[in-house]
């Protein structure tokens, strides 16, 4: 009843129209969402470095690392064991830098990622910092 009152009037069906237009609006806009909550990673580790705990990868922007710790890393971008920092190899982060990791997990159907950091110089090491899969 209420239905057919709003498609008779005048304007009826422009606004309902108008209405799913902003609800199909406001769905893409939270589909793009990317994992990029910084989560914390801390290890003392010896020349074959850490990999961080796996996380989703959610869109296909850069991974993000705010790294801190004893010495600078090389970070690669690893999924299943692949890595696949768009460089082939990996970034060299120094201490107290960020950097924008750019990767191909999502454009090869992966859906989750992890970071492998290697001290540079190799060498035991504390490291610690903040990540993220995706990026802003």
């Amino acid at each position: 009843m209420f239905k057919k009152q709003i498609l008779k009037l005048k304007h009826g069906k422009r606004l309902i129209g108008a209405g799913l237009l902003g609800l199909m609006l406001m769905g893409s806009i939270t589909a793009f969402a990317g994992n990029t909550k910084d989560r914390y990673y801390s290890a003392t580790v010896g020349a074959s470095g850490y990999s961080t705990p796996v996380r989703s990868k959610l869109d296909y922007t850069s991974s993000y690392i705010l790294h801190e710790g004893d010495r600078a890393v090389y970070a690669g971008v690893y999924s299943g064991g692949v890595n696949y920092s768009a460089n082939g190899s990996s970034y060299y982060v120094a201490v107290g830098t960020s950097s924008y990791l750019p990767n191909y997990v999502r454009e090869n159907g992966k859906s989750s990622c992890c970071l492998r950091l290697t001290p540079a110089p190799a060498g035991s090491c504390y490291l610690h910092g903040w990540w993220s899969p995706d990026s802003i």
